[in-house]
Formats: structure tokens, sequence, C-alpha cells
């Protein structure tokens, strides 16, 4: 299940393409009935996959040892673009980020600077 707070947003392009087959809600785990809302729903998960930037999740106690005291075993995936450390550590990126960073895109068109 995809977990949304209320006004985060994602474009539809990126939506429809990076969520198939994914179900999704909001919840504001930042108020207490929100919070008691994910811990439910957290109690029947496997998996936790957050990609938020770095030590956003421990501003709201859903670190990795957080959600093992809720659900014992969960796996836990904490992923960033660019890491939990280094100078661009707190910005957010997805993968379209990620292919222009790292000059992957210039593999699908040109490379060359067109005036």
């Amino acid at each position: 299940m995809n977990l949304w707070r209320p006004f985060d947003f994602e474009l539809d392009q990126t939506y429809y393409s990076a969520s198939v087959g994914m179900r999704s809600s909001t919840v504001e785990f930042a108020q207490p009935d929100g919070m008691l809302k994910l811990k439910t729903l957290l109690k029947d998960a496997d998996v936790f996959f957050a990609n938020k930037r770095p030590g956003y999740l421990s501003n709201f106690h859903l670190t990795a040892e957080d959600l093992a005291l809720v659900r014992p075993g969960i796996i836990h995936v904490d992923m960033s673009l660019y890491g939990p450390t280094g100078q661009w550590s707190g910005r957010t990126g997805y993968d379209q980020n990620a292919g222009g960073v790292t000059g992957v895109l210039t593999r699908e068109g040109t490379s060359r600077i067109l005036h």
C-alpha cells in the first residue's frame, strides 16, 4: 500500500507508471489518530519501504527500530537517491532525477548541447 500524507502529491504520469498494482491511501501520521491507523496497518505488513529524505522518518518515530517494536520481523527499507550522508543527502529525488544526475539520460538522446 502506498501511503500519502495530506497535501503530498506526485505527477500523475509518474504515479501511473511507478505505482501499477499498488493500493493507495492518505494518512496524516503526524496526528495521533493517523499514527494509530498507520500502526494498525503495520501489524499485518511484511515490508515497510520509504523513499523520504534521510532522517525524515525519525521525526515521526518510524525508524527500523521503532517499527520492529510494532511488527517484529518487519523488513524496513529506507532508500534515498543521494544516500544518508554527504552534501546532497538532504535532497529528495526519484528515478528520473537519478538518470539526470548520473548522466544515464544522455544515453537516450544526445550529449551535445544544441544552441
